[in-house]
């Protein structure tokens, strides 16, 4: 792997593009601008694989400087700053790893425009000047897919975009493939809102191929394709492919179950023939590979992988050898005996009977007694924690056996008024799964991987599990062999199973 000048673990590879370049190399928005013009290797092997996988951008990012030992981002002042993160001194999974863990990436509008500081950056990069390549820091034939993300409207009446409005967009941020405007079928009442939704998206995915067709658009148009059932997805399917498309895009499946989804996916290949090219929204399940792949699923997204790292109570860490572990959490103290104290109060007032007024005035004097009483050795227990692990993870000699160090991490949680996951905590601390993986973030910060604590922990776990998945899909696409995810703890239940006969 190969390291920049202050040694930390930056990825560019040897030929690059330095995007600061047209800017001027004191852009103080682009410290992290250099990509890699090729990843040596990866590009035959995506072009190869059998079913690609796109991960959707949620601007996750990590500050590849971060102090974890004092909690402070690289723009940090000084020890009373904690500084901040962001698109400027923050970087992709991509700018770390030697090759991505992806085929490309999808970029919803609707979750860009949630971020103004986004959306402007992009109005400047837009129009011939890197687009969306640019803020993704990717080559501009790296796969980056657009969509409108329906989900974000799914209670409006009407898509907030017109198909002028979404073709302009995909052609000025340069987008390499783009999908029409659609509206979610389920977000509709009854059957006449559902018909109404269904008929909008078949109707804009007409205008939208005629006008991208008409204005000599390079980019690649892909239709949306919703419905309700199993006919009315292959009437759908049908139609668009009549328009002329030979990319559809099927989405309102992310609620379905595995059977509902294959039986949708499959109908439609019957339908539409195998020189059609089908992308599934949102569904890129363990369980279904071995379906998609005897269906012939072109690609798929999902960060699911990637966001387990913290929204699953108990599977956070994912290993290569089929395995997941729970991350080790050590809450931040203020927030954690707020948090208590706020519950508490909660329930005391409920119990009461008190007015609103009332419930308030009592949650905020709680609040401050609690923090009074509590947070100077919710601190000090706090840092012991993090003292402990890292000895731990270091192999020190003064280093607590995994019983005295979970028998710590209980105390400080339930001080602080936390559950603490003692079984799982003990399977990873011995187990070590950062020490067995020989992947750019866990060879470099180590325990920290494991620990469940703020973004730059959480989401370099969250980078770790996407390349374990997909180093494993790449496994069961290349030698069809199965592959079993257990829980760390007694290696049991399984979690998820893929495969082919």
């Amino acid at each position: 792997m190969e390291k920049d000048s202050e040694g930390e673990y930056l990825n560019p590879g040897k030929k690059t593009i330095d995007y600061r370049a047209d800017r001027g190399s004191e852009d103080p928005r682009t410290p992290n601008s250099e990509v890699s013009q090729e990843w040596k290797g990866w590009k035959e092997q995506s072009q190869q694989r059998k079913l690609k996988y796109f991960i959707p951008d949620w601007d996750d990012l990590v500050d590849p400087r971060y102090d974890f030992e004092n909690e402070r981002y690289s723009n940090s002042t000084g020890p009373d700053d904690r500084g901040s993160g962001g698109w400027e001194n923050e970087v992709f999974a991509h700018q770390i790893y030697d090759t991505p863990s992806y085929d490309g990436i999808l970029v919803s509008r609707e979750v860009l425009h949630k971020s103004k500081k986004k959306k402007k950056a992009l109005e400047e990069l837009a129009d011939g000047n890197g687009g969306v390549h640019r803020y993704l820091r990717v080559p501009t034939n790296f796969p980056v897919m657009g969509d409108c993300g329906a989900f974000g409207y799914v209670d409006q009446e009407e898509p907030p975009y017109s198909v002028d409005d979404v073709l302009d967009y995909y052609t000025r941020h340069g987008f390499n493939y783009g999908i029409s405007v659609d509206h979610l079928v389920f977000g509709a009442d009854d059957r006449e809102g559902q018909r109404y939704r269904y008929d909008l998206t078949l109707e804009n995915a007409q205008e939208f191929y005629d006008k991208h067709q008409a204005q000599g658009r390079e980019w690649v148009p892909m239709a949306a394709v919703q419905g309700w059932n199993v006919d009315s997805y292959v009437q759908a399917a049908q139609e668009c492919v009549a328009i002329g498309y030979d990319y559809l895009a099927v989405g309102g499946l992310v609620k379905s179950t595995t059977v509902e989804i294959t039986s949708v996916l499959e109908a439609i290949r019957d339908a539409v023939g195998d020189d059609i090219r089908i992308h599934a929204l949102g569904v890129a399940r363990f369980a279904s590979i071995r379906d998609f792949l005897r269906i012939g699923v072109t690609s798929v997204d999902s960060a699911t992988y990637l966001r387990r790292a913290w929204t699953s109570r108990k599977d956070n860490f994912w290993t290569r050898d089929q395995r997941v572990y729970s991350a080790i959490r050590v809450p931040g103290p203020k927030r954690a005996l707020r948090s208590a104290a706020k519950k508490q109060a909660k329930e005391k007032a409920k119990k009461r009977g008190m007015s609103p007024e009332e419930k308030g005035a009592l949650v905020d004097e709680a609040v401050e007694a609690h923090l009074r009483e509590r947070l100077v050795r919710s601190r000090e227990m706090e840092q012991e924690c993090f003292d402990q692990l890292r000895a731990y993870g270091n192999r020190k000699t003064n280093a607590p056996s995994v019983d005295d160090l979970v028998e710590l991490l209980d105390q400080y949680q339930g001080y602080v008024g936390r559950d603490c996951l003692r079984e799982h905590y003990k399977a990873t601390l011995r187990a070590r799964p950062w020490e067995r993986c020989d992947c750019a973030i866990c060879e470099r910060d180590g325990i920290e991987v494991v620990i469940f604590r703020g973004n730059n922990r959480n989401r370099r776990r969250g980078f770790h599990n996407t390349r374990v998945f997909y180093d494993l899909l790449g496994q069961v696409l290349e030698s069809g062999e199965s592959v079993t995810i257990r829980r760390g703890v007694n290696a049991e239940p399984e979690l998820f199973r893929t495969g082919m006969s």
